[in-house]
């Protein structure tokens, strides 16, 4: 992955991001190459991007539209966090 510098690729991935369920897809895999792509992850304009999906999704939580949709949302909300507390650590150790 990161020979083919797929990680630089998740910044403009995100930014083109817009429905519920790839935003998913892209976070879990985010979350699984996060030590190979470290480096790439520390972008700031990738942690603004992040940081304004954390809010988002605590924002659609609060509203509360149903069961399964806050369910979905609290799910994506921790994938993100995860990912944001990880980057902190990585960009500790570098």
């Amino acid at each position: 992955m990161v020979e083919k510098k797929w990680c630089s690729k998740f910044l403009k991935i995100m930014e083109n991001l817009y429905d519920h369920d790839s935003r998913e897809k892209v976070l879990i895999s985010m979350l699984n190459l996060i030590e190979e792509c470290r480096i790439s992850f520390s972008n700031n304009n990738l942690i603004q991007i992040l940081n304004n999906l954390k809010q988002e999704y605590t924002s659609l939580i609060l509203k509360g539209n149903g069961k399964y949709e806050e369910e979905y949302f609290i799910e994506v909300l921790s994938l993100i966090e995860k990912i944001l507390e990880k980057i902190k650590i990585n960009n500790k150790e570098l």
